[in-house]
């Protein structure tokens, strides 16, 4: 019960941390090209398209990593 209660929290944190790592690495590339995204698809694109899927690998992986370890330790 520990281990699955660990995974999820390391999923959802996953979800949140990949979703935040997206939409920064698109603040800082257009930040450093100075390009502008006038109506904004590019910004839809991450927030609602890479953004998620981003998330989604980063927190099943994290899930992965936190219950092996833990599985490892009992």
């Amino acid at each position: 019960m520990r281990v699955a209660l660990l995974a999820s929290l390391a999923l959802v944190a996953g979800l949140a941390l990949g979703w935040a790592l997206s939409m920064g690495g698109y603040v800082l590339y257009f930040s450093i090209t100075g390009r502008v995204d006038r109506e904004g698809a590019a910004a839809m694109g991450v927030a609602f398209g890479i953004g998620p899927l981003v998330g989604l690998a980063l927190g099943i992986g994290l899930a992965a990593a936190v219950a092996l370890r833990s599985r490892r330790r009992a």
